[in-house]
């Protein structure tokens, strides 16, 4: 298999060609193919980019020792996280 390198022209008896080992990013790099007979052909300029696949995220476990929906306030949900404190509300032409 042939060798990727920047900047370097890529020659290889074959037609095609499978690209591996690259970090994701983008590359340009340019073949020549050489047939049976020697004939080289014209470098022809590709470009790819390599994409990370990520794999999926765990799925989230519950917080405050699994409490049951039942549990919940009607109309709300469970949390051990402490509510926030409330800004007093502006009014207009008050001072």
């Amino acid at each position: 298999m042939p060798q990727f390198e920047p900047r370097k022209i890529v020659e290889t008896t074959e037609p095609t060609v499978t690209v591996e080992g690259l970090r994701p990013g983008r590359y340009s790099f340019r073949l020549v193919v050489i047939d049976a007979h020697g004939n080289r052909s014209k470098a022809v300029a590709h470009a790819l980019t390599v994409v990370e696949r990520r794999r999926p995220a765990p799925p989230l476990q519950p917080i405050g020792g699994g409490a049951e929906p039942s549990d919940a306030p009607e109309g709300g949900a469970i949390s051990d996280a402490e509510p926030k404190p409330r800004r007093p509300r502006r009014t207009k032409g008050k001072a």
